[in-house]
């Protein structure tokens, strides 16, 4: 099975830079934002969001969640980098044989070993 991960305070990238990782509930909240800026008509017909949303979210998300010191940038802009990046293999893969989902636990199934080790040999990145 695949799954979004989620954790909690920091920890280092291969540049030994500190990375923040954000909590499961960090990472609700930042959802219920995202998608109540959507609602609200604060995205482009591109597909990004209008000048100001992420620091408007910024903003609110430190009033659901205090001193968590996250910002627009980077921690907002590179989380959505980083599950665009997960919807786009997770997208893939259900189209690809092998591969299914799983609407009770919400998560794809991969039918064999030999399933993933293909798809992993053609999409590293689906990896990590």
């Amino acid at each position: 099975m695949f799954a979004m991960e989620a954790g909690g305070s920091s920890n280092d990238n291969r540049w030994g830079e500190s990375r923040r990782t954000w909590s499961r509930g960090e990472e609700e909240a930042l959802l219920v934002l995202l998608d109540e800026a959507v609602a609200s008509g604060q995205r482009c017909d591109t597909g990004a969001f209008k000048p100001g949303t992420l620091n408007m979210i910024e903003r609110q998300l430190a009033e659901m969640c205090p001193n968590s010191g996250l910002r627009a940038t980077p921690h907002i802009e590179s989380k959505l980098k980083k599950w665009k990046k997960q919807y786009g293999i997770i997208y893939d893969m259900l189209n690809k044989s092998g591969f299914g989902w799983n609407d009770t636990l919400k998560c794809v199934e991969i039918d064999s070993d030999d399933a993933w080790k293909a798809y992993v040999q053609s999409n590293p990145s689906a990896k990590s």
